[in-house]
């Protein structure tokens, strides 16, 4: 049987530390995936930010509000975590193109930035744009969970993350 988030935190809360191995196991890939795109994939930062928010997030846990989506509660912190090592490190960081996001163009349901174009947008993107569209495109989170993110609502979120892909657009041009 598998536990809920709610009752591994319950679990956790009580004083069985251990517990908190499930929630590690259930989200580290995915919070890695994030924080690896978020830090342009670079793979030691992207290490760094995950084990710092996987701490940050056991040690702040009788905190956690839960009418929020654990997981939303958890993006939140891997990308303060992410976003605070790129201002600390002020770096530029290696681009590997390749593996990097799609922006869908409404137009015609599949236009692919080239890698050219990419590497131009990426050098100029904020992190808070980068994040949406990372957050969005690629781990596929709902504009709901990206408002839990955030901390905004979904309306905000989907005007903020139509301009994150028009800033981009208008980056390759």
């Amino acid at each position: 049987m598998q536990y809920s988030d709610q009752e591994i935190i319950s679990d956790v809360l009580s004083g069985n530390s251990e517990a908190f191995s499930e929630i590690l196991n259930r989200y580290q890939d995915p919070i890695y995936r994030y924080c690896f795109r978020l830090l342009n994939f670079h793979p030691q930062d992207s290490e760094d930010a995950t084990s710092e928010t996987f701490l940050k997030a056991y040690k702040s846990l009788a905190s956690y509000n839960s009418n929020l989506k654990f997981s939303s509660w958890l993006y939140r912190i891997a990308h303060n975590t992410a976003v605070n090592l790129i201002r600390d490190k002020s770096k530029l960081f290696y681009i590997d193109i390749e593996n990097f996001w799609h922006i869908p163009d409404t137009k015609t349901e599949n236009t692919t930035i080239s890698k050219a174009d990419l590497e131009k947008v990426l050098d100029r993107l904020n992190p808070t744009d980068k994040s949406l569209l990372i957050l969005f495109h690629l781990e596929e989170k709902s504009l709901k969970e990206i408002g839990q993110i955030f901390k905004l609502t979904e309306n905000t979120v989907a005007v903020k993350l139509k301009r994150a892909r028009l800033k981009a657009k208008k980056l390759i041009k």
